[in-house]
């Protein structure tokens, strides 16, 4: 007969990673970000930086649609107008953050370049707009105490 499984633990030598502080970010270009739109793998950019919610999105209170609908894209915007400072705070940091979100952009060709550039100006005025009007709907709903907890209101 053998020991039944035992194991010598005194001889297992753990070691954690090293240099975690000291590496530098992985750079995510937003062309790999929108790749990542599926409920099979799911990342988001929230405040320049880039999550990995796949595993969020069967628990959010709010549905995977919600989380899907922002899916590859940079969900700050939305994650503010929709959710208290407290409750991003506290949740965010749950979720696996997988790098930065760069600026850079993959080389194409020279006339490919061109109208990549003329979709992402328009692109960018409408997200701006976008953006505006959330940054003003979370302002104002922070401002009017929509996200103040007063437990009498329930009873």
């Amino acid at each position: 007969m053998g020991k039944g499984g035992c194991v010598n633990v005194s001889a297992i030598k753990l070691t954690a990673r090293k240099s975690a502080a000291n590496e530098k970010p992985r750079e995510i270009t937003p062309s790999f970000l929108a790749t990542k739109n599926s409920i099979g793998e799911c990342w988001i950019a929230y405040d320049g930086d880039v999550y990995d919610v796949t595993r969020w999105l069967p628990m959010h209170p709010g549905g995977i649609r919600a989380i899907m609908s922002a899916g590859g894209q940079d969900a700050t915007s939305v994650m503010k107008s929709l959710h208290t400072p407290y409750t991003l705070k506290n949740y965010m940091k749950r979720v696996r953050k997988v790098g930065i979100l760069s600026d850079k952009t993959a080389d194409a060709p020279k006339s490919a370049q061109a109208d990549e550039l003329v979709k992402k100006r328009k692109n960018k005025l409408r997200s701006d707009a976008i953006l505006k009007d959330f940054n003003a709907l979370s302002d104002k709903l922070l401002n009017d105490g929509w996200y103040d907890a007063t437990p009498l209101q329930y009873w």
